[in-house]
């Protein structure tokens, strides 16, 4: 009887001991960190083509030539780049704000079912993210949030 004390005493010390010796639990943080900042997108790098680099170069005064048609030509064209710059959320579903880099170029407004500028087609507009129909696959394309 007095072994089962002993035994009954030693156990629930080990518990105490082992209960102050485990460290207290360590709280999760959020994954993305707040930012403060005002967020500006950086301009959207444009691709290198081999053939404009080329007939740009062979055009040079100190070759003697004229210009070519290809030069000319990327200078008059249009810059295709834009970025969703905005996601606005409402009950008919939201809408999706597209900034485009082309100097001059109006920023749209488009709605689910509407098509991007890619012709993708927009599936669902969700509170950070926007779903676009890809082919027989659905794309789903994070907006950072901005915190005012």
């Amino acid at each position: 009887m007095m072994r089962a004390r002993h035994i009954g005493l030693a156990a629930g010390l080990a518990v105490v001991i082992g209960a102050s010796l485990v460290p207290p639990p360590v709280s999760e943080g959020s994954l993305v960190g707040v930012r403060k900042d005002a967020w500006l997108a950086p301009p959207v790098p444009m691709g290198s083509d081999d053939l404009i680099e080329a007939s740009a170069l062979m055009a040079a005064p100190f070759w003697g030539g004229k210009p070519d048609a290809a030069v000319t030509l990327a200078v008059e064209t249009e810059d295709p780049r834009w970025r969703v710059a905005a996601v606005f959320r409402s009950n008919d579903g939201g809408s999706v704000w597209i900034e485009f880099s082309a100097a001059g170029k109006p920023p749209q407004r488009l709605g689910v079912g509407d098509k991007l500028p890619s012709g993708h087609r927009i599936v669902e507009i969700g509170e950070r993210d926007v779903c676009v129909a890809v082919g027989r696959k659905t794309l789903r394309l994070g907006v950072e949030r901005a915190n005012d």
